[in-house]
């Protein structure tokens, strides 16, 4: 995590810095630390102001798969699944940063998308 941290922080300074106590995140247009529901909160904002399309599934144990399925998109309806029983709601915001990060490079930087 700390390194998509990182590459935020190069990529858009003004939504992610590295401050003495650690990374910040910048929402309701103040910083706050990089707590997961923060850092949700920012990307889901960051996504909505670059007028990203954003998808969030998860799919319980038991309805389709025997096994929790967590289903994350930006900027494209690709599906990028992670199964971990019922630990994949903790992989949230690693996996969201790192959809937002890859479809950021593709849009504003025209770099190729990686799958």
């Amino acid at each position: 995590m700390e390194e998509l941290l990182r590459i935020w922080s190069r990529l858009e300074p003004e939504r992610c810095r590295l401050s003495s106590d650690g990374f910040e995140i910048m929402h309701c247009a103040r910083w706050h630390p990089t707590g997961e529901g923060a850092l949700i909160v920012a990307l889901l904002e960051a996504c909505d102001q670059h007028n990203f399309y954003y998808d969030i599934e998860r799919i319980p144990v038991g309805s389709e798969e025997p096994i929790g399925n967590l289903r994350i998109s930006v900027g494209v309806q690709k599906v990028w699944q992670y199964r971990e029983g019922d630990r994949t709601v903790e992989k949230l915001p690693e996996l969201l940063l790192s959809e937002y990060l890859d479809h950021w490079r593709t849009q504003i930087l025209g770099e190729p998308r990686y799958c």
